[in-house]
């Protein structure tokens, strides 16, 4: 009887943690190079620079800035696709479109 009630335990248990893991953003369809990985940023930023996805990042950015209304600090192309090689660097595994929001994220000027 004790193992079935442990058995039960763990497995609500486990079902609390999947819970807890949803994203808590809307789920959007990305198109273009936002949906592909950091790993690829990385890889073609190393030698050369990527106009066509450094592109697609300052696009994204400005459109989120001109949809949500946000005031970003003063920056330029090339300091944004520096703070994209970082990231894409820590975060090979993530999307280009997580990077571009992050990046939005941390340019917010919050009043």
């Amino acid at each position: 009887m004790k193992l079935v009630a442990v058995c039960l335990a763990m497995a609500l248990l486990s079902t609390l943690g999947t819970a807890a893991k949803q994203p808590t953003k809307p789920l959007v369809t990305i198109y273009g190079q936002g949906a592909q990985s950091c790993g690829l940023w990385a890889e073609r930023n190393r030698n050369s620079r990527d106009s066509v996805t450094q592109a697609w990042v300052l696009g994204y950015v400005s459109g989120v800035v001109h949809q949500s209304g946000k005031k970003l600090k003063n920056t330029d192309a090339a300091a944004m696709s520096v703070w994209m090689d970082n990231y894409c660097k820590a975060h090979p595994l993530e999307l280009i479109v997580t990077g571009a929001s992050e990046l939005v994220d941390t340019l917010e000027i919050i009043k």
